[in-house]
């Protein structure tokens, strides 16, 4: 309570700021003597207020390198066009703090090293995580099946930190928590998942729907902790720096498929003075990590003003403002056009540059892309696959990660996935060969 009444004091809106330590009040008493009765408890909790700088968004919207969206390339903005694997989200496994934080069922920090990761979470492991994107509501029991069997030829402590992002992507802003089911089975069951995530010892991610009300949402977090589920750290929405949500409503606006994941206009200021604030506070009582989105440059020429550099302008300042009385983490996308004979690694280094040391960075899609679907069966997409993940590796700072696209992907005549596509076993992809063995290495 002290710590809502603290933050309170931050805010530019004292409407809000009253409102919001009237809900962390109501909460502390309903929880205060129920041992376990939420995940993580009270903890550090997840109310905020806007940040300002950055100034408003450009028309155009924010592009860059990661536009692992499922629109079409002309909304991505960035390099080339949308791999095969795009709409998938990422897997996840990225905490910041190496020390032990425990958390309760599915509220635990995602950090690789010695945080608990909930029920099943996270034993000791290495310093930086890895984990991988699925398509969480595509055949999820023949997904749970090939999840077993890939990493299961990884040993327990290998195992420990990685995290499946099975709420991500486009798929996490169209679906709403009305089409999952809590059994297991082919209907989008999250048991199935919960089931495999324990039984391997890996964990589970949690993308929030922006379409969905906050308390919708936080009722769907509560399925899945009911369920069991190692729930280690929450993605706030996904990629809303694309122009598509920039241009919403305009005269101008338009997607090939209609877009129905953009169901408003987002800018950065919109982003962190009304939409954080209000979904933060529908978990003021979950204590885990809360992950907010940054925008992958489109090249190293990018400049300051151009649509990315504003949108991080603002995330930032949020981050600066809110960090010592949040658990925030970052997230960015970073894809690489097949064949690139050079890639704007820099921008990691300096997106890190720019965190405070408290916040780690996730890069929960990551991957090679092509137009051409027969790449995904080439040798040079495998070893292009491999340097990427290597190349981000080698920059990121204990308490980051990586995950990479994606673990099956039923829709798509691609070997981009891990297991090959519309396969009924779980034959293991050339490039889930790669990665088992560069994973088995790294981890």
């Amino acid at each position: 309570m002290r710590l809502a009444r603290a933050l309170a004091r931050s805010w530019s809106s004292p409407p809000l700021a009253v409102w919001l330590v009237g809900v962390a009040t109501s909460l502390a008493v309903g929880c205060a003597d129920a041992p376990g009765a939420s995940p993580g408890g009270g903890g550090h909790g997840a109310t905020a207020g806007g940040a300002g700088g950055g100034g408003a968004a450009p028309s155009s919207g924010a592009g860059g390198a990661g536009g692992a969206d499922a629109a079409p390339a002309s909304d991505a903005g960035g390099q080339g066009g949308a791999a095969p694997s795009s709409d998938a989200g990422g897997a996840g496994g990225a905490g910041a703090t190496p020390s032990s934080d425990a958390g309760g069922a599915g509220g635990a920090d995602a950090a690789p090293a010695s945080d608990a990761g909930g029920q099943g979470g996270a034993a000791p492991g290495p310093s930086i995580a890895l984990g991988f994107n699925a398509h969480g509501q595509t055949q999820p029991k023949q997904q749970a099946l090939c999840a077993r069997h890939w990493l299961g030829a990884l040993a327990p402590t290998q195992r420990a930190p990685v995290t499946i992002r099975v709420l991500g992507g486009t798929a996490s802003q169209r679906y709403g928590s009305d089409t999952w089911s809590d059994g297991g089975g082919e209907s989008g069951g999250i048991q199935e998942w919960v089931d495999m995530a324990r039984e391997l010892g890996v964990g589970l991610s949690f993308t929030v729907n922006g379409n969905e009300s906050p308390a919708a949402q936080r009722a769907f977090y509560d399925r899945w902790v009911s369920a069991g589920a190692p729930l280690r750290f929450i993605e706030l929405m996904n990629e809303y720096y694309l122009k598509k949500f920039a241009t919403f409503g305009e005269p101008t606006w338009k997607c090939d498929d209609g877009c129905p994941e953009v169901t408003r206009k987002v800018t950065p200021e919109i982003y962190v003075n009304d939409i954080l604030p209000s979904y933060l506070a529908a978990f003021a009582d979950v204590d885990t990590r809360f992950y907010v989105i940054l925008a992958p440059r489109k090249d190293a020429q990018s400049q300051p003003g151009d649509a990315p550099s504003v949108w991080n302008d603002t995330v930032l300042a949020f981050i600066e403002a809110h960090h010592t009385s949040l658990r925030l983490g970052a997230t960015v996308h970073l894809y690489r056009d097949a064949g690139a004979t050079a890639f704007d690694y820099a921008q990691l280094d300096e997106l890190i540059a720019r965190l405070p040391s408290d916040v780690p960075l996730a890069i929960t899609e990551a991957g090679v892309r092509s137009d051409d679907a027969q790449f995904y069966g080439t040798q040079a997409f495998v070893e292009q696959s491999v340097d990427h993940l290597r190349q981000m590796h080698a920059r990121l700072r204990p308490g980051d990660a990586i995950f990479d696209q994606v673990l099956y992907l039923k829709a798509f005549p691609s070997t981009a996935d891990v297991y090959l596509a519309g396969q009924g076993g779980c034959e293991v992809s050339p490039k889930g060969a790669a990665m088992l063995t560069t994973y088995g290495e790294l981890l």
